[in-house]
């Protein structure tokens, strides 16, 4: 267990393992969470950024459906991103 610094948020948060296949997190404020390679990768990129905020709150809208440790993925990334129509 290594503290360092969350991949979304920036906060000092715990990075329990990391796998060839991503890094499970603590964070004070995205909570527990996976988020593969891939995903790491993609939210460098400036159009993602701005999603980032939605991703802490889709995480958290897991924690609140029960889900201990939601997988961050590119799909998941993808489906936030991607623009809704109304």
């Amino acid at each position: 267990m290594n503290d360092t610094k969350c991949p979304l948020c920036g906060n000092t948060g715990e990075l329990f393992d990391r796998t060839k296949d991503g890094e499970d997190w603590n964070c004070p404020k995205c909570g527990e969470y996976f988020i593969s390679v891939t995903s790491l990768a993609i939210i460098k990129y400036d159009d993602v950024k701005p999603f980032i905020p939605d991703i802490i709150i889709w995480i958290d809208e897991q924690h609140i459906n029960g889900i201990k440790s939601p997988e961050v993925t590119s799909d998941v990334l993808y489906e936030i991103a991607e623009p809704k129509s109304v």
